[in-house]
């Protein structure tokens, strides 16, 4: 399961990822699909952790009914 939001005033958006499994699941968030193009910072709050600078998409294991919550800080991107 997928949720995610713009924030209004700000290029900044967030991602909810839900495992639904009953195991772990691999998941890629494809930055094109959310409408941005060009580098973008991953903030993973739940780890409370600033990951690398990603280009295209950013990759992560989710545990089982695990979520995934991240903050998509643009570096340098254009809405499509």
């Amino acid at each position: 399961m997928v949720w995610y939001s713009h924030v209004p005033n700000s290029k900044d958006i967030y991602v909810a990822i839900f495992n639904l499994a009953a195991q772990m699941q691999d998941v890629d968030v494809n930055f094109a699909q959310l409408g941005l193009n060009g580098r973008v910072a991953v903030r993973d709050l739940w780890e409370k952790q600033d990951a690398v600078t990603f280009k295209d998409e950013y990759k992560k294991t989710i545990n089982t009914h695990g979520p995934l919550l991240l903050k998509l800080p643009t570096l340098n991107y254009l809405f499509e």
